[in-house]
């Protein structure tokens, strides 16, 4: 029975039960009196009325005779007054009369007595509407507030909880509660239950075969409800112990789709107790429990996925910007953590001339300061040493090991320098770029741990973009050493090319440029040491209170020139150094296009030259002529004093034309 929470179901109830006092009432009323219809009792009075009559007529004689009053008497009065036969009718005729109206009392009591039944039974299918619609609006309630429930609480432990205890609260049921299928799908596990019995049933972990001999295993499997309306002739039944009590129990599924996700399991003390109106609520509750489960649960999905997507992200941000192996293997260790894990070594496989692996060293190492050390940075295994070297050095997946002396795959050798090291569990995780295997993650626990895959799984997943961080690590190195040796290049062609240019330069008179006209060239020690050093060099000046400044002109690293300046001590400032650097770099930039603009002005004119001269040679027409301007153009274009031209081999060799100093042929 519902628990009545309010005034109107309570006068419902009460009225239920008077009108059913009344309908039984009505027939005993009248079974306690002497006659039963208003007919006889009308008839009765009529003719004891009516005797009235001819009894006091015959008192009337007696005395008007002067007679005695006694029996003989009256029989002689009568004998003697006729008249007084007429009257000693009255009591027949009186009754009848009365009979007449007793029939039509009797009429009217069984009209009302009808009337009565009527509305009594009005009263009780009101009661019992009241009743009902009280039932249901308890139902409605319920409903309404497992509702609210399931839209308001995201954990799926906490739902369960609260619609559990609102079902036995509202409804006064014996027991309720809720099971939950297990990863395999085999057993249904109680998540939740009520009362003193559900706690300890649930510490003790208490769950039921699907497809068993139970209720639930029962709705798990066909995925339909089960009712007992009477345990105690229920063949397919858990009979718990702790709930001796129940005395009719319902089952139903808890289905999102085709997919069953456990069983909600009522009980409750009475016999009978689940109709088909209460286990359609039942159902309703139940599907609504699934879909907030459902709900939960993916949500909760979500919430980890996520968690594990923001450490993956932060770790992945740390990778990239890793500078060396140990960041790397920080960037991951120090962003997923797991229990009883408290080291970690990264290695690297060595190879020989056929890329065979041949040997592990360890790069990098992390320790969280509690358990033994790592293993140290430059330690090499070599895979023919130990089996388990061999093993993560030619695995392709990631494996590990929960406790490494109770594991077949560790060799006696290899136990030794586990047990050495204080290795009780252990992961590998293959790193790898694309196809290229560049080593191996260890992550290590004096303990025995299970790895479990919800744990690992931002490992394996991180271990990849290690080996990509490690290979793209190696080619930054490889790109950094190209750029050296390319920049080393650089600079001594351009070192070369001003240093040409320069005695180029000195050969046509360019040494020396000031601001001054009248100042002559001067050794500066300051300007030697700033070309030397690349820096900005300040000394005293030659004068008071001056600062010779020497600012060397940088091109590509290369100090090419300086800029020599004498400035009041007061005014050199830091700011003016750097405007003076800004101003070296742009004279050198402006220095190094003069410098190819002049090259290349230099480079054009020979090409030129070089076209007229072959020009002219091929326009003579005999060898003495194309001997002639050969001589002509090699005189004039190398300012040679003279040039002589020999045809013929060694044997036959003669002078050919030939021009003196000035132009003239001998």
């Amino acid at each position: 029975m519902p628990d009545w929470t309010n005034e109107d179901e309570k006068r419902a109830a009460d009225v239920l039960n008077s009108s059913v006092q009344t309908l039984k009432c009505v027939p005993a009323t009248r079974r306690g009196r002497l006659f039963n219809t208003a007919t006889q009792r009308f008839t009765v009075a009529g003719a004891a009325f009516g005797f009235l009559f001819p009894i006091g007529a015959t008192g009337i004689s007696i005395l008007l005779k002067h007679l005695p009053f006694s029996l003989v008497s009256a029989l002689e009065v009568q004998r003697m007054d006729p008249l007084l036969w007429i009257i000693d009718t009255a009591p027949f005729v009186l009754g009848i009369f009365a009979a007449l109206a007793g029939r039509r009392q009797d009429v009217l009591e069984q009209a009302n007595d009808r009337l009565r039944r009527l509305s009594a039974e009005v009263e009780w299918h009101k009661a019992k509407i009241e009743r009902e619609l009280a039932e249901r609006t308890a139902q409605l309630r319920l409903g309404a507030e497992v509702a609210r429930v399931v839209t308001s609480i995201l954990d799926p432990d906490e739902l369960i909880r609260r619609v559990a205890q609102l079902i036995t609260d509202r409804f006064g049921f014996y027991y309720a509660a809720v099971f939950t299928l297990d990863a395999a799908g085999k057993f249904a596990v109680l998540h939740e239950a009520t009362g003193e019995a559900g706690r300890f049933l649930k510490e003790r972990g208490h769950r039921l075969e699907v497809g068993g001999q139970s209720m639930v295993g029962f709705a798990t499997s066909q995925r339909k409800p089960r009712i007992a309306l009477d345990v105690g002739q229920e063949a397919i039944r858990f009979a718990n112990p702790l709930l001796p009590d129940t005395r009719s129990e319902i089952a139903l599924p808890l289905l999102v789709g085709d997919r069953v996700l456990g069983a909600l399991d009522v009980q409750s003390t009475q016999e009978a107790a689940f109709d088909e109106a209460s286990a359609t609520m039942l159902q309703s509750m139940a599907d609504q429990i699934a879909v907030a489960l459902n709900n939960a649960t993916s949500y909760a999905e979500a919430q980890a996925a996520l968690a594990e997507t923001e450490v993956l992200y932060d770790a992945s941000r740390h990778l990239a910007s890793a500078r060396d192996l140990q960041e790397i293997l920080a960037a991951v260790t120090e962003s997923v953590c797991v229990p009883d894990i408290n080291r970690a070594t990264l290695h690297l496989f060595e190879r020989n001339a056929a890329g065979e692996i041949v040997a592990s060293v360890v790069q990098a190492n992390w320790y969280t300061g509690w358990g033994s050390p790592p293993a140290t940075i430059g330690v090499r295994y070599a895979t023919d040493e130990f089996l388990i070297v061999k093993l993560f050095a030619t695995t392709e997946e990631p494996f590990f090991l929960d406790d490494a002396l109770h594991d077949t795959r560790v060799d006696p050798a290899t136990l030794v320098v586990l047990q050495e090291r204080n290795i009780r569990a252990m992961a590998v995780l293959p790193l790898r770029a694309g196809a290229h295997r560049a080593g191996v993650l260890l992550l290590q626990a004096d303990n025995p741990h299970h790895f479990r895959e919800s744990e690992m799984r931002p490992y394996v997943s991180l271990a990849q973009q290690m080996g990509v961080a490690i290979e793209n690590l190696r080619l930054s190195e490889q790109t950094r050493r190209a750029l050296d040796e390319l920049d080393a290049i650089n600079r001594r062609l351009t070192g070369e090319a001003w240093a040409e240019f320069s005695q180029h330069a000195a050969r046509r008179g360019v040494m020396w440029v000031s601001s001054d006209s009248t100042s002559e060239q001067k050794d500066f020690l300051e300007v030697a040491e700033s070309l030397s050093s690349g820096r900005i060099v300040v000394r005293p000046g030659v004068s008071p209170n001056t600062l010779g400044v020497a600012v060397p002109i940088l091109l590509r690293g290369t100090a090419i020139g300086a800029l020599r300046l004498s400035v009041p001590e007061h005014g050199w400032t830091d700011e003016l150094a750097s405007v003076l650097e800004t101003l070296a770099g742009h004279v050198a930039q402006a220095a190094e296009n003069a410098r190819l603009l002049e090259t290349a002005e230099e480079r054009a004119w020979r090409e030129h030259a070089l076209s007229e001269s072959t020009d002219r040679v091929r326009r003579g027409t005999d060898v003495e002529r194309i001997l002639q301007t050969a001589a002509e153009e090699l005189a004039r274009h190398l300012k040679a004093t003279r040039v002589a031209v020999r045809l013929g081999s060694t044997g036959e060799a003669r002078s050919g034309d030939s021009l003196d100093g000035n132009g003239r042929a001998e």
